[in-house]
């Protein structure tokens, strides 16, 4: 009787974990479905996507040129700036002592 109940048990728990396997193997096929659902759906969002991506990494390094550029500019407006009041310092001395 206890050899009958052993081999019950033991066909148990193998079904159970069969089951689940099972269920892991259709779950996997169904997110796959649904990966491939969605990017059939979203094809032409996903091409401007990598398009946006690709034009991005073009770009960068313009970017980053250019931001040097701007600071060199500003350095330049900076100095420009300055030359400018102390010539127009220079100016007014000149001026208050004529």
């Amino acid at each position: 009787m206890s050899n009958l109940f052993l081999f019950t048990f033991v066909l148990l728990i193998i079904t159970f974990f069969i089951g689940f396997f099972v269920a892991l193997i259709i779950k996997i096929i169904a997110s796959w479905a649904d990966l491939l659902d969605f990017c059939q759906l979203h094809r032409e969002e996903l091409a401007e996507i990598k398009r946006a991506k690709k034009l991005h990494h073009q770009t960068v390094p313009v970017a980053v040129q250019s931001g040097r550029e701007k600071l060199v500019a500003e350095k330049n407006q900076y100095a420009a700036h300055r030359l400018q009041e102390v010539v127009s310092g220079v100016k007014s001395d000149k001026r208050a002592a004529v």
